[in-house]
C-alpha cells in the first residue's frame, strides 16, 4: 500500500469560532485557527504526522515557528485529551491568549532540526499570554520540549517532559530567551533527561529573561538543572529537587553588558551539585549535598520524596503562598513536603 499525502489542512478553522472537534484520527495533517479564532475546542484527537518539510529557512529560529502542528491561535482554544505524534516542527503552536493545553501525550517533534519543541508558545511576531500548560506527557524532541518565547502570565504546570536534544546542542527541556515573563509559573513538572551532547539543561531561562517563577519542579539527568543567563531579573526559584551532573543552578555571562540579577532569589531548594549564582541574586536555606546525604527515599526509582530523617525535613523559610499546608515545624526543602502524599505530573493518557 502507498499513500500520498494530498491536504495540509484536516480541519482549517481560521475565522472560526465555538466549532468542537472531537474523537478524531487525523494522519498526514493539521487544523489551524487564525487570530480571530476563539473558544474552538480539540478534543480526543489521534493525529501522526501534523506538518511534514524538507526544508527550512537560514534562520532556525523563526522557520515555520507560526504554522507548523496544530495551530492555536485567537482567544481561548482549547486542546485536551489528545496523542500527537510526529512533526518536522512543532507539536502545538500557541499564539494569542488564553489557550488550554491539558491532558495531551506529545512525542517526536521539531525533526527538522529548527528550533521547534512539542509546545511552542510565543513568537516576535505578536502578543502570546496568559496560557495554560497543565498534566501533558511531553517527550522526544530534537531540540527542546516546550518554548515559551514572548510569552507573559503563562502557567506550565504538572507537567512530565523529557528526552529533549536528541538532534541538537545548547538547549533547555523548556526554554526562553530575552523575554519578560510577567510572572509565568512553572511548577510541579517533571523536567528530565535531556540528550544534547553539550550544554543539555533542564529549566532554561536564557539572557534578558525576567519575572519567572520556577518551584516545586524535580529535575534530574541534565548538565545545569536550573540556568539563569545574565541579565537575570526578579526571578524566583522556590522548593525545587535540583539533580545535575555540573551545576544544580549556574549562570552564563560574564562578559555580557548587563551583570544583573537583581530581585532573583534561590530558596529552599535541594541540589547535589554547586549552586552558582552572582551578581547580586539571594540564596537561602537550600540544601547542597550528595544523592545518598540528602535522604531520598529511592533516587535509584527516581522517587525522589524524603525520608523522615532527611536533613531536609523542616529546613525550609516559609514563603506563603508557596509552602503553605506544609507539615512540622517548617516547610520541608524541594519539590515535595514529607508526610504529604506526592504530586503527580504527565497525562493519565500516557498511564493507561
Amino acid at each position: 500500500l502507498i499513500e500520498a499525502k494530498r491536504y495540509s489542512l484536516a480541519f482549517d478553522l481560521r475565522d472560526r469560532s465555538y466549532v468542537h472537534v472531537l474523537d478524531l484520527k487525523v494522519f498526514g495533517a493539521t487544523i489551524f485557527s487564525d487570530s480571530r479564532s476563539s473558544y474552538l475546542v480539540l478534543r480526543g484527537l489521534d493525529a501522526d504526522y501534523l506538518s511534514h518539510f524538507m526544508l527550512v529557512s537560514r534562520d532556525l529560529i523563526s522557520s515555520r515557528n507560526q504554522d507548523s502542528g496544530i495551530v492555536l491561535h485567537g482567544e481561548q482554544n482549547t486542546l485536551e485529551d489528545s496523542r500527537l505524534s510526529y512533526s518536522a516542527g512543532n507539536g502545538v503552536t500557541v499564539m494569542g491568549r488564553a489557550h488550554v493545553i491539558k491532558n495531551n501525550v506529545i512525542h517526536d517533534v521539531a525533526y527538522s532540526g529548527a528550533d521547534r519543541a512539542a509546545v511552542a508558545m510565543g513568537c516576535s511576531c505578536g502578543s502570546s499570554s496568559d496560557h495554560l500548560v497543565i498534566q501533558n506527557t511531553l517527550y522526544n524532541a530534537a531540540r527542546s520540549i516546550l518554548f515559551h518565547y514572548y510569552t507573559q502570565r503563562a502557567r506550565i504546570l504538572y507537567n512530565d517532559m523529557s528526552y529533549a536534544g536528541l538532534q541538537l546542542d545548547d538547549l533547555g527541556i523548556t526554554y526562553t530567551f530575552e523575554t519578560d515573563g510577567g510572572g509565568t509559573e512553572i511548577a510541579y513538572n517533571l523536567v528530565h533527561d535531556n540528550e544534547a551532547a553539550n550544554l543539555g539543561l533542564g529549566i532554561y531561562l536564557d539572557n534578558g529573561s525576567s519575572n519567572y517563577l520556577v518551584h516545586h519542579n524535580v529535575v534530574w539527568n541534565v548538565e545545569d538543572a536550573l540556568r539563569l543567563n545574565l541579565p537575570s531579573r526578579n526571578n524566583l526559584a522556590y522548593n525545587n529537587t535540583l539533580l545535575a551532573t555540573d551545576n544544580s543552578v549556574d549562570y552564563w555571562g560574564a562578559s555580557h553588558n548587563a551583570k544583573d540579577m537583581s530581585g532573583t532569589e534561590i530558596y529552599n531548594n535541594i541540589a547535589n551539585r554547586p549552586i552558582r549564582i552572582n551578581y547580586n541574586a539571594k540564596e537561602s536555606t537550600n540544601l547542597v549535598a550528595s544523592l545518598e546525604a540528602i535522604g531520598f527515599e529511592d533516587p535509584a526509582t527516581r522517587r525522589y520524596t524524603l525520608r523522615s530523617s532527611s536533613p531536609a525535613v523542616d529546613r525550609g523559610l516559609s514563603l506563603s503562598p508557596y509552602t503553605d499546608g506544609y507539615r512540622g515545624l517548617a516547610p520541608d526543602l524541594g519539590a515535595y513536603e514529607s508526610g504529604n502524599a506526592p504530586w503527580r505530573a504527565g497525562s493519565s493518557l500516557a498511564r493507561e
